[in-house]
């Protein structure tokens, strides 16, 4: 099991650290905070859930992936922005969920259906 994506109690999370002195959230692990420099920074869990803030559909592809495809900076809800593949192309507001192969190796974020009769679900406003 990779150690970016955690499946403890059936959720689906992101790994990586929060530090326990200004609070600052960052994606991957890392041992001293960029924020303040304290150290050692808490491990915790993010998401599954949040929202595109920029994205980009890139030509070119390299080892295994097939061009086109979409990238994204997605802000969890945690607070820590990632960058990551999309399923599929994404706009700025697009709320998305963090999905994994089966290793947890690969994962991506794809946009949360609209819940039926609320209008609720791919963009926040």
């Amino acid at each position: 099991m990779s150690e970016r994506i955690d499946r403890t109690g059936g959720e689906l999370r992101l790994v990586g650290s929060r530090c326990p002195g200004c609070d600052h959230p960052t994606i991957p692990l890392r041992l001293v905070c960029p924020a303040c420099g304290l150290r050692p920074m808490d491990r915790t869990r993010f998401g599954p859930s949040g929202t595109v803030e920029r994205h980009t559909d890139l030509e070119v592809g390299f080892a295994g992936i097939e061009a086109p495809y979409s990238i994204a900076l997605v802000r969890l809800d945690e607070g820590p922005v990632v960058l990551s593949r999309t399923e599929g192309a994404v706009e700025p507001g697009t709320r998305v969920t963090l999905d994994a192969d089966e290793g947890g190796d690969v994962y991506w974020f794809a946009p949360v259906p609209v819940e039926a009769g609320t209008g609720r679900g791919h963009h926040v406003g």
